[in-house]
């Protein structure tokens, strides 16, 4: 597609040279300038070269512990917004003091849509069937598109408006009667623990439950299916497949088409409330006493096996050498559809045992149902019809044993008692929760005291919200789309080299966690460098929640003791030692290991390129020396991690923007330090030192032009004033102007 913009790659040509920025990603310190935010605002036009029609828009303010306030401004081009557009002002005292962020520079804006495509519904420019209108760049070029969320995968989806091109793909990746009490679990990566939950006082148990800190963990929800979502029109906003269709090509509707088309009535797109419904559906981790521990499946024996004909009679299954028996099981927590196994096994003579403990699977007291498909070769694959369907329910007693005997089935199966995921989880929360709270004063991921849904299952695919709501079973993620949530994977040890214990050990579980509070605050891309940096504040900051709880001598690493071969996920102090050397990530800064930002990897790699960011925070914290793969020799006196992770929150929440790249952040570190310990600091001298150890270099130059700033225009010779066009000015108001060839702002 021939590119609708002229970029002004001139102002830029430092830029993209250094650390990969892009044109319109700038930082500037404002503080000898003495400009006002309106000031600021005003000269916007003169800093950048704007599209015309552009608008700022002034979208919400907060004032932090330093009693800074930060000010957010997002770009509007007739009327249209532009995607990831958006400057911060730093205001100390009524005058701003920095100005950085990322901006859409073009003479032009892009060509005009058709006018029958283009639509205005209270005010917001829609396409035809009502979704909101952006401007988003894609390879230097900016284009109209929608964005909506998919319907099968947690991701944004971009598509041009007029010829319905994908632009691109964007992963985004519950009432209780109850008082509160004390409990102790045992779990699996950090023995026994006190965790403060709930006594539903109507049912008699305890159940996981804070209700001090707002955090809920569950085992199971019994989530609804699309179609019963649809029934209920509550689905998520603007699924693409379900988007009715135009009754004639857009090109021959006729206005009065138009107009009928706009008066039809259809599903509200926009009422779901995911959150809302698990609250109702939701299964809390419960326990009959104030402890909290699971069952653990060991084997199951098949005796016997039938299946109900048409009058209802009893047909037994008969496996034999030659016509074996193919057996699907799917064991569930009671009563919902939160998947604890499934397996498709081929048997040729009964009884039958399976092997189940390699799975690690977890049993709460409340019980498991097993279902057993039992198709002979004839009837493969396995039916629909649910009379070849058995079911039994497991209950664990403490005897370690159970049998079953009934027409339909006969079989027994054995476990044992072991630790909880649940309580490793519920406990880790906690943990995450006061970290934020007594360092930084944070509330919450939102800093306003939004609940904490932790869901730890594996859901089946087959009848639930597949990647919406799940997580593979040898992975976490935080969800956060029209919902708020961390899903957590059970881990499967048959998983070969990648084989995983439940995915719920304390760096974890922070680690989503702060993939919240990003999403809440930065909300930094997840592709290219700004994924990086999504990813690797995860990880220093989850890495900080251990030291925390375990002591500064807690190791460096990610996930020790998830991973079946290895011994953990990643490293920070050495990143390219990560999964003990099976997965290294780079330490300089698109060095050795580092993976294109334009790969379909991972996002462009946003797991391997964050180590860049790992190591800068490690060596800003415990100081190192060494080389880097640039050849750099250096040496970084660290600063201990109470200053170091007060400046990378800081750096994230107050200066971090959408698309920040590592320039961007290198920068907004910088400042972040000035702000906490002064301009000429030991501490922000270790921030730039411990950049350029991995090989973010050099102040980055700015999009801003220069300029000056007079106090008055009083006393000041009006025979050199000039407006922009060059023409005199006798007197001069408020404004830019050029005095004696430099732009200067008159107040």
């Amino acid at each position: 597609m021939k590119k609708s913009l002229i970029l002004l790659l001139a102002l830029f040509v430092q830029l993209s040279a250094f650390a990969g920025l892009r044109s319109g990603h700038f930082f500037k310190s404002l503080q000898r300038e003495n400009l006002t935010e309106q000031q600021a605002v005003e000269c916007f036009s003169q800093w950048f070269a704007l599209p015309h029609e552009t608008e700022w828009r002034r979208v919400g303010e907060r004032t932090d512990r330093l009693g800074m306030t930060r000010v957010e401004y997002r770009q509007y081009v007739g009327g249209v917004e532009v995607e990831h557009s958006q400057v911060l002002l730093h205001v100390v005292d009524g005058m701003v003091k920095t100005a950085n962020g990322t901006v859409m520079e073009a003479k032009i804006a892009p060509r005009r849509l058709r006018s029958n495509t283009i639509l205005y519904r209270n005010g917001t420019p829609t396409d035809v069937l009502g979704r909101k209108l952006y401007l988003v760049s894609t390879n230097g070029d900016y284009r109209y598109a929608t964005k909506v969320l998919s319907a099968d995968k947690s991701e944004w989806i971009y598509t041009d408006v007029e010829t319905a091109e994908v632009l691109k793909r964007i992963p985004t990746r519950y009432g209780i009667t109850a008082e509160p009490v004390k409990v102790t679990g045992s779990t699996i990566y950090s023995g026994e623990v006190e965790m403060d939950a709930s006594f539903d006082t109507e049912n008699g148990n305890y159940m996981l439950y804070d209700p001090q800190r707002n955090i809920h963990t569950m085992i199971g929800a019994t989530i609804p299916s699309i179609e019963q979502m649809e029934a209920e029109h509550t689905l998520l906003e603007n699924i693409p497949d379900l988007a009715p269709t135009l009754p004639v090509p857009e090109d021959e509707m006729t206005p009065e088409m138009w107009e009928e088309w706009n008066k039809r009535t259809d599903i509200d797109v926009t009422t779901l409330s995911l959150t809302n419904y698990i609250a109702r559906n939701a299964l809390y981790a419960r326990s009959t006493a104030p402890y909290f521990d699971s069952y653990i499946l060991n084997t199951l024996t098949i005796d016997r096996l039938a299946y109900t004909d048409g009058d209802g009679t009893p047909t037994e299954l008969v496996p034999s050498k030659y016509s074996p028996l193919t057996i699907f099981i799917t064991i569930q927590y009671a009563g919902t559809d939160g998947m604890i196994e499934r397996s498709e096994i081929e048997v040729r003579q009964f009884p039958y045992t399976i092997d189940l403990k390699q799975y690690f699977d977890e049993i709460p007291t409340a019980g498991a149902d097993i279902y057993l498909y039992g198709v002979s070769k004839a009837n493969y694959p396995a039916p629909s019809n649910k009379d070849f369907l058995t079911t039994i329910r497991l209950v664990p007693d403490g005897s370690g044993h159970a049998e079953w005997d009934t027409e339909m089935v006969k079989a027994s199966a054995t476990y044992e008692k072991g630790p909880l995921s649940a309580s490793d989880i519920h406990w880790g929360m906690g943990k995450t929760y006061d970290y934020f709270l007594n360092t930084f004063g944070r509330n919450s991921y939102d800093d306003k005291g939004a609940p904490i849904y932790n869901l730890f299952y594996q859901p089946d695919y087959s009848t639930s919200w597949n990647y919406l709501l799940a997580t593979p079973t040898n992975n976490a993620a935080a969800v956060s789309f029209g919902t708020s949530q961390m899903v957590y994977g059970m881990g499967s040890r048959d998983g070969g080299s990648f084989g995983m214990y439940p995915v719920v050990e304390l760096s974890v579980l922070a680690h989503e966690f702060t993939h919240m509070v990003t999403a809440a605050t930065a909300n930094l891309v997840y592709q290219g460098e700004s994924g990086a940096l999504n990813e690797s504040f995860s990880d220093l900051l989850g890495v900080s929640v251990k030291k925390y709880v375990l002591g500064n001598d807690a190791s460096w690493t990610i996930a020790d003791g998830v991973m079946t071969n290895y011994s953990n996920m990643r490293s920070m102090s050495f990143p390219k030692t990560g999964m003990d050397g099976m997965d290294p990530c780079p330490d300089t800064y698109k060095g050795e290991n580092w993976v294109k930002t334009d790969s379909e990897d991972d996002n462009g790699g946003v797991h391997t390129n964050s180590g860049v960011q790992n190591k800068w925070y490690y060596l800003l914290t415990d100081g190192d020396s060494g080389t880097n793969d640039n050849g750099y020799s250096y040496t970084v006196t660290g600063i201990g991690l109470e200053k170091s992770q007060q400046i990378a929150y800081r750096t994230l929440t107050e200066y971090a923007t959408q698309e920040s790249q590592y320039a961007d952040i290198r920068l907004c570190s910088i400042q972040a330090a000035e702000d906490l310990f002064g301009a000429n600091s030991a501490e922000v001298k270790a921030v730039n030192d411990a950049w350029k150890a991995v090989g973010v270099v050099e102040d980055t130059p700015t999009a801003i032009h220069d300029i000056t700033v007079a106090a008055s225009a009083d006393g000041m010779d009006t025979s050199a004033v000039y407006d922009l066009q060059g023409r005199r000015v006798n007197n001069p108001q408020h404004g830019l102007y050029i005095v004696n060839g430099k732009q200067v702002v008159m107040k």
